[in-house]
């Protein structure tokens, strides 16, 4: 988490928010010095507190316990009903991954926003999704066998999308997956990708009601 410390005070806030955060001990520490400060809980990943734990947290921060219990239930509701919807998500193998650079790739953790919204819709997470301790691992252009799955995913937020499949296009070995030739793929590059990982109360429903009927056809 790259912060500008010294520019803090000069905005003088009542409360830091640093939930979707990688804040260090010494940064919490310099931050709570200024202003009560909220951060990632330590039982999750650096950026991997659900989003029902993070509103929960901020009702509690801002006295609104109430109203952030109503907006979890009302968000789940709708996640029970697009399962309901699409049965065909269930049990189904999902790899999330971005391009991290030049020939290099990467997937995202179990506790990524992005990879807790597929799962919430009552998809699986294969193995070397599990194994992944933080939110994100580099993979070799070798290890892109690993994501012979079900359903699999490639963020490319902020304008990747061209960049992305460039380089997928330039590599043999994910021409050659088999989830690849039979075409359950998908790149979520638009505002209802980054509604899905900002992964709020306020931006899941978007993403709820405009990425489940694009990934619905590739099982069908």
């Amino acid at each position: 988490t790259n912060i500008a410390l010294e520019k803090v005070p000069a905005a003088a806030p009542d409360l830091v928010v640093g939930t979707y955060s990688g804040l260090t001990q010494a940064q919490y520490d310099k931050l709570s010095a200024i202003a009560p400060t909220v951060a990632q809980p330590k039982e999750f990943a650096d950026y991997g507190v659900p989003w029902q734990d993070q509103t929960r947290i901020l009702g509690d921060a801002l006295g609104k316990k109430d109203k952030a219990a109503e907006l979890v239930s009302g968000v789940e509701t709708q996640f029970g009903d697009v399962r309901a919807a699409n049965p065909a998500f269930a049990g189904k193998t999902v790899l999330v991954g971005a391009l991290k650079g030049p020939g290099q790739f990467g997937v995202y953790g179990p506790e990524d926003p992005k990879v807790r919204f597929f799962t919430e819709l009552g998809f699986v997470n294969p193995l070397v999704t599990e194994q992944i301790t933080g939110n994100f691992a580099e993979i070799s252009t070798e290890q892109l066998s690993l994501a012979n799955v079900d359903l699999l995913v490639w963020y490319a937020g902020g304008g990747y999308g061209d960049k992305l499949r460039a380089e997928l296009d330039k590599t043999p070995i994910y021409q050659e997956l088999d989830v690849v030739k039979a075409g359950p793929t998908i790149t979520l590059e638009d505002a209802a990708a980054e509604a899905m990982a900002w992964s709020t109360v306020l931006s899941l429903p978007y993403a709820l009601n405009e990425t489940p009927p694009r990934v619905a056809p590739l099982l069908a």
